[in-house]
C-alpha cells in the first residue's frame, strides 16, 4: 500500500517500486530460513542431549542364569519382592517404600491406586526397566543379579505408558521385527485381541503402513495392537498399564477375559483403573504414597473407602 502510493505521488519510480518489493521478500525468505534453521539447530541440540544421557548410562551387566534354564516355555514367572524401595536419582522422597510382595505363577493381579503412588514404577521394577533399586526382587526364587537380564526380558511381556506405534507395517509394530515369530501364531493373536476386521478392511492387510503414535488410526486400535505386542511373543510374565485404554466396552470385556484366560501360561500383573479387568484377576492390590494399603480378592476391595477413589465408575 505505502509503495502504491508513492508511485502515485510521483515520490517513486516504478523501478525503485519493484526493487523494493524483491528486497522485502528476499528479507522475508531469509527470516523464514532463520526460523526453521533456529526450529532444526534446537532438535540438534535436544537430540544431542538425549544421546549423551544415553551414553552417560551406566552399561548393563552381561552373563547370568538364563530363564530357560530353570522355567518351562509353558510355565508362568512367579515374582517376588521383598523390603523393596525407590527413589528417582533427583528425588527427596521414596517413591516405592518398603514394598514385600510375592506373586505365585499363573496369577493375574490388579494393580490399582492413587495419583503419585508408585504403581508406574513399580510395574518399571518388575519389567526390568528400573534396576537402582534398593531390596530384593526374585524370579522363581531366583533374585535378580543372579538372572541374564537380556533372556530374563526376553520372557517378559510389557505394555507401558511409554508404549506407541512407530512408523511401520500393523506387523512390524506387532512383533517388533522378531522373524522368529510364526505368522499363524500372530493371526491368531489378532483375532484374540479383536484386530481381525481392522486388518481385512485396511488396504494392505498386515502390511497397511502406520505412521508415529498411530495417527491415522483409532486410539482404540493403538491399544489393540499394543496388547498384541505384548503378548506375541508368548511372554511367561505380562507386566501392563491401562491395557484396556480407549476400548469400549465390548472390546475391554474381551480383552480382559483374554488377558486373565487361566490357559494362558503367563503371570499377569496390570495396573488398572477398569473395574471389569480387576473383577476378573486372583487379587487387587491398592498403593498409596508408595505402599500397597490393600491386598485382597476384588468383591473385598468393594467394600473398601477407596474403591471409588481409585476405580473409575464411569467405565461400567
Amino acid at each position: 500500500m505505502l509503495g502504491s502510493l508513492l508511485v502515485v505521488r510521483n515520490e517513486l519510480n516504478i523501478g525503485q517500486f519493484v526493487a523494493a518489493e524483491i528486497l522485502i521478500l528476499y528479507v522475508i525468505e531469509s527470516v523464514d530460513k532463520l526460523i526453521v534453521l533456529h526450529e532444526t539447530g534446537y532438535d540438534v541440540i535436544t537430540a544431542t542431549e538425549k544421546l549423551g544421557q544415553v551414553a552417560d548410562l551406566p552399561l548393563e551387566r552381561e552373563g547370568g542364569i538364563r530363564v530357560e534354564e530353570f522355567c518351562a516355555t509353558t510355565q508362568p514367572l512367579a515374582v517376588e519382592l521383598r523390603n523393596l524401595s525407590y527413589q528417582f536419582p533427583d528425588g527427596n522422597s521414596k517413591v516405592i517404600k518398603n514394598i514385600s510382595l510375592n506373586i505365585n505363577g499363573g496369577e493375574r493381579v490388579a494393580v490399582v491406586g492413587y495419583n503419585a503412588s508408585g504403581k508406574s514404577t513399580l510395574m518399571q521394577i518388575i519389567s526390568v526397566v528400573r534396576r537402582d533399586f534398593a531390596g530384593g526382587l526374585l524370579y522363581n526364587g531366583l533374585p535378580k543379579q543372579n538372572l541374564d537380564l537380556r533372556s530374563l526380558r526376553e520372557h517378559i511381556g510389557d505394555l507401558s505408558s511409554q508404549e506407541d506405534i512407530f512408523k511401520a507395517s500393523i506387523l512390524e509394530n506387532i512383533t517388533l521385527g522378531n522373524s522368529r515369530i510364526a505368522l499363524p501364531h500372530v493371526l491368531e493373536i489378532v483375532e484374540k485381541v479383536g484386530l481381525n476386521e481392522f486388518v481385512r478392511e485396511s488396504a494392505s492387510g498386515l502390511d497397511t503402513a502406520l505412521l508415529p503414535s498411530g495417527i491415522n488410526i483409532p486410539r482404540s486400535t493403538v491399544t489393540k495392537i499394543l496388547v498384541a505386542r505384548a503378548v506375541v511373543g508368548k511372554p511367561n510374565l505380562l507386566v501392563m498399564e491401562e491395557p484396556l485404554a480407549a476400548l469400549n466396552f465390548k472390546d475391554r470385556l474381551n480383552i480382559a477375559h483374554f488377558l486373565t484366560d487361566k490357559t494362558k501360561p503367563w503371570t499377569l500383573v496390570c495396573v488398572t483403573e477398569d473395574p471389569v479387568l480387576a473383577a476378573l484377576c486372583d487379587r487387587v492390590l491398592i498403593m498409596k504414597e508408595g505402599e500397597i494399603i490393600f491386598d485382597g480378592p476384588f468383591e473385598a476391595a468393594q467394600q473398601t473407602k477407596d474403591f471409588d477413589k481409585v476405580f473409575r465408575s464411569n467405565l461400567v
